[in-house]
């Protein structure tokens, strides 16, 4: 992901340096800084995944014998 948001950036400053467009410079900045920096569009820890729970004996599965 982090080339792919400079290879963004790259693509966006071309295209404000071609076209005088501030918006492209203000997208090559944000994927710019993105790709430096190494981050998402996250905030803060809402994409951070749970930490896994260990049961203690309250839900162990029962088996059947077939046969």
């Amino acid at each position: 992901m982090r080339w792919l948001r400079l290879l963004a950036a790259a693509a966006f400053l071309g295209q404000g340096i071609a076209s005088a467009d501030p918006i492209a410079y203000w997208a090559a900045a944000f994927f710019g800084i993105q790709a430096v920096f190494n981050t998402g569009c996250c905030a803060v820890g809402s994409c951070a995944t749970s930490p896994i729970r260990k049961n203690i004996g309250t839900n162990d599965p029962t088996y059947q014998r077939i046969g």
